[in-house]
């Protein structure tokens, strides 16, 4: 089983590289930077945690020089995901069985986005908007680093946060389809490796961000899939 953790309420001294007052959340029983997840401070409650395994440590330091009203979370255990080889294989399985390796047939598709916002928004792990920050070609796909405007479904998506900022990294597995160009800022949606790391395939839908798609996405946001 696996943990998700939620923060009710957060409100920690807030300091750009949080160096003072900090929640710090570790995969595993034990404080190891090699394992930590993230570390938080300020104001606004992180996104989600999920753990990778049955074990989750919270360490909460403080240098007693400023109060705050400190913060309320919550946990529950899940499931683990069941290995894709035991899903039945249907014609929506592609993304779960997918390799990150690409495939010259996966990559020879035309590319080109299908559908819309609300069409792609219920069959799709997670939607976010971000700005590319960082991009490296291995493989044959592109792994990306974007910073978080907005996350609209998260889908186990692993975010990490630094006071009121947020990243998460996805793997472009074609890295040519959709293109993503560093500095510009997209409507990502996909589905998500056990990893939490996102995951774009030619049929995922990508799109220029711009700000009266807000909407849109706030009313889906509020949609039952």
């Amino acid at each position: 089983q696996l943990i998700e953790l939620k923060f009710e309420k957060f409100d920690v001294e807030r300091d750009n590289y949080c160096r003072y007052d900090y929640v710090a959340v570790f995969n595993g029983g034990e404080i190891n930077d090699a394992k930590r997840i993230g570390k938080y401070c300020g104001d606004s409650p992180p996104a989600p945690i999920l753990s990778e395994r049955n074990e989750l440590l919270i360490q909460f330091l403080s240098d007693l020089s400023l109060t705050a009203d400190g913060f309320i979370g919550h946990y529950k255990f899940r499931p683990k995901k069941l290995p894709t080889t035991t899903v039945p294989p249907t014609t929506t399985t592609v993304p779960a069985t997918s390799v990150v390796k690409p495939t010259a047939v996966l990559c020879q598709q035309k590319c080109k986005r299908s559908g819309t916002l609300e069409s792609n928004y219920c069959s799709s792990n997670f939607v976010i908007t971000g700005t590319v920050i960082t991009t490296v070609t291995r493989a044959g796909s592109l792994h990306a680093t974007i910073s978080i405007i907005n996350v609209y479904k998260d889908g186990n998506l692993a975010i990490q946060q630094a006071g009121k900022s947020m990243s998460a990294k996805i793997t472009v597995v074609c890295k040519q389809c959709p293109l993503i160009r560093r500095g510009l800022n997209y409507i990502i949606m996909g589905q998500v490796e056990e990893d939490g790391r996102g995951k774009v395939f030619p049929n995922s839908f990508v799109m220029s961000f711009k700000t009266k798609n807000s909407k849109i996405l706030n009313a889906l946001k509020n949609k039952t899939c």
